[in-house]
């Protein structure tokens, strides 16, 4: 649990320390990944003395005049005063970077840790405590989900949180949306699946980022109706789109980590199939290294359920997390996600080329689908086809659209050839 008021003294302290000069101030929080895993093998007394270490580490790496607190089970609040640049900050995160990627010994034993930190800077990100402690917790969060494990608050990307009441209010009066974005085989260009994504429109016409108010669900205990709805909004549109094409089209839905530890969670996904009458063989969820890594002896037994009830499960942003390959060996998967990262870098040369050929060959080897997530030109796409890839998704493949301009762009185009495209089903 985050101690805010430790956190909003801290801030504080760093603003005004730096308001009597033209300089920076650089909030950053850093977050001990998967400490829970550790308090599971070594005891919560042996955690505690390593969390410990980690603060007299930090600190050490720190200037005289730099502050560092543990403000949550496995996060640290760092107040970094009077930076020149708001670059300075960044620095300061890799050195903090490079110290624990040398690893260090407890009671004589070597251990090495994994951190992620997130990175807000005043007054280009916010000039009060509580605005700058909200973004540093969406920087921490975006962090962990960034393959360098560091993240600097975008406004672009993630906003300001968004209220717990009006996304309450969204989700029981249904105004929430589903767009879908298609997913084609490579080599032809035909549809051969969607993704469903939820979106939230607001007042003024734009959406909120699905990141910012799926984080808010997650923390606020609105997940488990959010991921109703998305499932029975999902389960009605796949029939839809498939009566459309005269035959089954695949739709992908993704599942947090929260919702996935949900009682009942897979009773709830069958019932709402059951009720739009679409076959399990044609729904694919996907989930990430978080999904698994929050309680790895509950998931992977839910996942081996859904499994057998004919669903596809799909591992997403293949290549970003250190468990990758725990998850093929342990996991009923049938798709693999190559993560955009890797995509997009195609262009950078043979290297990355290696890379993607790597993971389609593996995949291929285990019977698994693949799919390049961020295709974003021709060049890219002729590449993956040249790789061996099978399907592809991504703004040059096609953006998320709201049904029915998807329905027509499909039929009016590419749609007509959907009916004799590749199949996705199990």
């Amino acid at each position: 649990m985050l101690n805010w008021r430790v956190a909003h003294a801290l801030i504080r302290y760093g603003l005004g320390a730096t308001a009597s000069e033209v300089a920076f101030l650089g909030v950053l929080m850093l977050r001990v990944r998967r400490m829970h895993c550790y308090h599971i093998q070594f005891g919560h007394a042996a955690g505690e003395v390593l969390l410990q270490r980690v603060q007299e580490m930090i600190a050490a790496a720190l200037r005289p005049g730099d502050r560092v607190d543990q403000v949550g089970d496995a996060d640290f609040l760092i107040v970094l005063p009077h930076l020149p640049t708001p670059q300075h900050s960044e620095l300061a995160a890799a050195r903090l970077q490079q110290v624990f990627a040398e690893g260090f010994e407890l009671d004589q034993q070597p251990v090495r840790v994994e951190v992620a930190i997130g990175i807000v800077v005043a007054p280009e990100h916010g000039t009060h405590a509580d605005q700058l402690l909200r973004r540093v917790v969406q920087a921490t969060e975006a962090s962990l989900a960034s393959v360098q494990g560091v993240a600097v608050f975008r406004q672009d990307r993630d906003g300001d949180p968004v209220p717990h009441g009006a996304l309450y209010e969204a989700i029981h009066n249904n105004r929430l949306q589903v767009h879908l974005q298609p997913i084609l085989d490579i080599a032809s260009g035909r549809l051969v699946a969607v993704e469903s994504l939820a979106r939230w429109p607001g007042p003024d016409g734009d959406f909120a980022a699905p990141a910012q108010f799926i984080a808010v669900a997650e923390q606020t205990g609105l997940i488990t109706p959010l991921t109703r709805w998305s499932l029975n909004a999902s389960a009605q549109y796949a029939s839809l789109v498939s009566r459309h094409f005269g035959r089954p089209i695949a739709m992908s839905v993704n599942l947090s980590p929260r919702a996935l530890a949900e009682r009942g969670m897979v009773e709830q996904i069958m019932e709402a199939l059951n009720l739009w009458e679409v076959d399990p063989q044609h729904v694919i969820l996907e989930i990430t290294e978080t999904t698994v890594m929050q309680d790895p002896e509950a998931s992977v037994p839910l996942l081996k359920r859904l499994r057998d009830y004919g669903l596809g499960i799909a591992i997403d942003d293949f290549g970003t997390g250190n468990a990758s390959f725990t998850y093929l060996r342990h996991l009923p998967l049938t798709e693999l996600k190559i993560d955009n990262t890797f995509v997009t870098a195609l262009r950078a040369g043979t290297r990355a080329e290696h890379l993607v050929e790597a993971m389609v060959v593996l995949a291929h080897k285990l019977a698994l689908r693949v799919v390049a997530e961020g295709v974003d030109s021709a060049e890219t796409r002729a590449c993956l086809n040249a790789l061996g890839c099978d399907f592809g998704q991504g703004y040059f493949l096609g953006r998320p659209q709201p049904i029915a301009q998807f329905l027509a762009d499909y039929s009016a185009g590419a749609g007509k050839t959907a009916s004799s495209g590749a199949d996705m089903s199990q």
